[in-house]
């Protein structure tokens, strides 16, 4: 098979997740980049990249299995499940080997042999340090200990993470001035969601951030009734809790909202907040950066898809949002 249909192939492995399939773009993106810029030889840069769509095959079964996606579970999974996965591709066993070998090593930074195996661990860090914005500190540690020998383009790697370093310096500087909004939407008391709400709120304020907690239990929120009056008047015709909850919302930089998954959709109240705060449409917003937290009695990786889904589609109406 080509590199094009292998990603093919992979992208459809990974079964809709949109992170699993945007990381491993980039991590092929990058690793070609810098296998072709040092001009490792055509054998050594199929692998490479190979390996670079490949190297996080074993996420999704680390994530039922274990919980998590743990950099030595992937090692420990990601073999088999590469070797299965190439099986029909043409490739020979020894290429298989090899890609298997990196992918069962792809998160060990020591006794790294072949410029494939150092590629790849460069590669997935410069994703990884941009996805989970990393501190200064782990960048410059990565760059001493793993990329001290390298040369020309690690060079150019190094310089990557170093701005990567800065931009999340910068990042953190902004941030720390954030007025967030965290807004439990169980009726619930002490629920499984409201818990989550709670430690995000606690650890935003560790962060430095100016924030508010907003429970729906006990509240009086009611249906929209699809007037579209608020359209003309930027405010809702129906008198209840919801105006204040609204205020609030509107002049919130960041807004959370917690759920519980039932039948794996939001919960109903939050639907019908989100409804009603249709007045805000047309307002002068602040929020920019929307967040979900959810909990399911389900421990499948999909469980709150439709949820997540449920939410995008209210945020794609707000064109700053």
């Amino acid at each position: 098979m080509t590199i094009a249909e292998i990603l093919e192939k992979m992208i459809c492995y990974s079964n809709g997740n949109i992170h699993d399939i945007d990381h491993l773009v980039r991590v092929w993106t990058f690793a070609k980049t810098i296998g072709e810029l040092e001009h490792i030889d055509a054998e050594t840069q199929y692998i490479l990249e190979v390996a670079a769509i490949t190297h996080d095959i074993a996420c999704p079964l680390c994530r039922k299995k274990y919980g998590n996606a743990d950099g030595k579970h992937q090692e420990l999974e990601g073999g088999p499940l590469v070797r299965e996965f190439l099986h029909d591709t043409g490739l020979t066993p020894a290429q298989v080997d090899r890609v298997a070998y990196l992918v069962s090593h792809h998160h060990t930074l020591t006794d790294i042999d072949g410029i494939d195996y150092q590629i790849l661990i460069e590669a997935d860090y410069i994703v990884n340090a941009a996805e989970s914005e990393y501190s200064k500190e782990n960048i410059k540690g990565f760059i001493h200990k793993v990329m001290k020998d390298k040369q020309r383009l690690d060079a150019g790697a190094a310089d990557f993470l170093r701005l990567t370093s800065k931009s999340q310096s910068k990042r953190s500087v902004k941030t720390m001035a954030k007025k967030v909004l965290v807004v439990s939407t169980s009726l619930r008391g002490n629920s499984n969601s409201e818990i989550l709400a709670k430690e995000c709120e606690r650890g935003a304020k560790d962060a430095g951030h100016e924030v508010e907690f907003v429970s729906l239990h006990g509240k009086d929120i009611r249906f929209c009734i699809g007037c579209m009056s608020c359209q003309r008047t930027g405010h809702c015709v129906l008198k209840d809790d919801v105006a204040e909850i609204m205020a609030k919302v509107k002049e919130s930089e960041v807004v959370i909202f917690a759920t519980p998954i039932y039948y794996y959709e939001m919960c109903g109240q939050m639907k019908t907040l989100l409804d009603r705060l249709n007045p805000l449409y047309e307002s002068d917003y602040k929020f920019r950066d929307i967040y979900m937290l959810a909990t399911a009695a389900d421990d499948d990786t999909h469980a709150i898809d439709k949820a997540y889904n449920g939410l995008q589609g209210w945020v794609d109406c707000f064109r700053e949002g």
